[in-house]
């Protein structure tokens, strides 16, 4: 199947998998990118950023939010500058961890998972930001 088309048959099946795929995609995108965003930029305007990047799962949360934002969204393309310099090879949130290993791979993560770090954002926004 060709992923680029314009347009897709929904009386069929394979057609209507990917689009669904394509569907679940920009929603898990749309909450990991706009979510992370959003607190970056409400903790600059509020001189917080430390705050945030102090949280243990901070990196994991931007690094998904890379993931899944940049070109086919989901595969790990690049490991973080920042995390390459300091020796940095794995970030973990949960019990979920990304490591250098995985670059060029695929990086699974359920809808339920994206929810849940979302939630664990909103957290952090309400509990610890002024």
């Amino acid at each position: 199947m060709n992923s680029h088309r314009l347009w897709y048959d929904c009386s069929n099946q394979e057609d209507r998998t990917h689009l669904y795929d394509e569907y679940e995609k920009s929603l898990r995108r749309a909450l990991l990118s706009e979510g992370h965003e959003l607190i970056v930029a409400y903790c600059k305007e509020t001189d917080q950023l430390t705050l945030y990047e102090a949280e243990p799962w901070y990196q994991f949360a931007k690094t998904m939010r890379n993931t899944v934002s940049h070109k086919n969204g989901g595969v790990l393309h690049r490991w973080p500058g920042e995390l390459k310099n300091k020796g940095i090879t794995t970030v973990a949130w949960r019990n979920r961890c990304i490591d250098i290993s995985m670059l060029n791979k695929v990086v699974d993560f359920a809808p339920k998972e994206a929810l849940q770090l979302f939630n664990d954002q909103m957290k952090f926004a309400q509990d610890k930001l002024t």
